[in-house]
C-alpha cells in the first residue's frame, strides 16, 4: 500500500495540497515492526550472554552476538516474534486528540480539486486487494 499512498501524496502535492503521511489506524508501522529480524537479534544477544556465562572464549561464534542467517524463519505465525518486537519498540505512541475544527482551505488549493477517481482508490484486481 505504501507505493499507492506515495502516488496519492504526489498527486495531491502536485495540486498544491500539503500532505503528511501517518500510520493512522495501526499501532506500529509494519515496516518498522520487523518481528523476525528483531527476534533474531534478541536471540543472538541471549546466545552471546549464555556463551559468556559458560566461559566460552570471546572469539567463539556463540559470543559474537550476530544473528544466525534464516534462524527460525518458519515460525512467522508465532506470537513470540511479535512479542519480542513489541518489547524492543516499547509502547505505541498515544493517539492524537479528535479534530475539533479544520482550518480554512488555503488559497493555493482553492479551486484546485482532485477527484477520488484520479487518486485510484477503491480499484481492485479481485480478492479484495487494491492495486
Amino acid at each position: 500500500h505504501r507505493k499507492r499512498d506515495e502516488e496519492v501524496s504526489a498527486t495531491l502535492a502536485a495540486a498544491g495540497v500539503k500532505v503528511e503521511a501517518l500510520a493512522c489506524n495501526a499501532l506500529y508501522d509494519p515496516e518498522e515492526l520487523q518481528p523476525i529480524e528483531r527476534w533474531q537479534r534478541w536471540r543472538a544477544r541471549v546466545r552471546a550472554e549464555e556463551a559468556e556465562a559458560r566461559g566460552l572464549a570471546p572469539e567463539s561464534k556463540a559470543r559474537s552476538g550476530v544473528p544466525k542467517a534464516q534462524e527460525h524463519i518458519s515460525g512467522f505465525g508465532s506470537y513470540r516474534f511479535f512479542h519480542h518486537a513489541l518489547e524492543e519498540l516499547g509502547p505505541p505512541a498515544r493517539p492524537l486528540g479528535a479534530v475539533q475544527r479544520l482550518p480554512p482551505c488555503p488559497a493555493a488549493a482553492a479551486g484546485a480539486s482532485v477527484g477520488l477517481d484520479a487518486l485510484n482508490y477503491g480499484t481492485s484486481v479481485g480478492c479484495g486487494f487494491a492495486v
